[in-house]
């Protein structure tokens, strides 16, 4: 997991070495604005992305926390998580986002294989109680009871 501080009067996106590596990036390959990381987030992800964060800050709230995805520099796709905190100065104008950024693969992965494992367990479920879909036959061609 790592750390990020984005100074939004500046512009500056500052990723901790654990951050760095989270998005597959060297130090010498990020220059410390957000942009820079477009190499690493889809643009269908920065989108989402930055609507969250667009929103959180027209709306004034103290946080956010998105799920999306990255591209790693071998051309894989994994599941990462980042969560901020709002700073805002007495006018309620924000000037300061403290983050984390995280792997969130094997996180979403396993709630993937739940849910699909929860699927088919209700699915043989069905066929078993003889209630699958209409029209479904028996083995000896009777329609299935419900």
């Amino acid at each position: 997991m790592g750390s990020s501080d984005w100074d939004l009067d500046r512009g500056t996106f500052h990723l901790d070495e654990a951050g760095l590596a989270v998005f597959d990036l060297r130090a010498d390959e990020y220059d410390g604005y957000p942009m820079s990381l477009s190499v690493r987030v889809p643009p269908e992800e920065g989108a989402r992305l930055d609507a969250a964060v667009s929103e959180a800050l027209r709306d004034g709230l103290p946080s956010y926390g998105a799920y999306f995805r990255l591209r790693c520099r071998d051309g894989q796709r994994r599941w990462t998580h980042t969560q901020g905190r709002i700073l805002r100065d007495g006018d309620g104008d924000p000037y300061r986002i403290i983050g984390i950024v995280r792997d969130a693969t094997a996180e979403l992965t396993h709630s993937e294989l739940l849910r699909t494992l929860e699927e088919e367990r209700r699915r043989q479920t069905l066929m078993v109680q003889g209630g699958g879909p209409p029209g479904r036959r028996g083995c000896r061609g009777r329609p299935l009871r419900r």
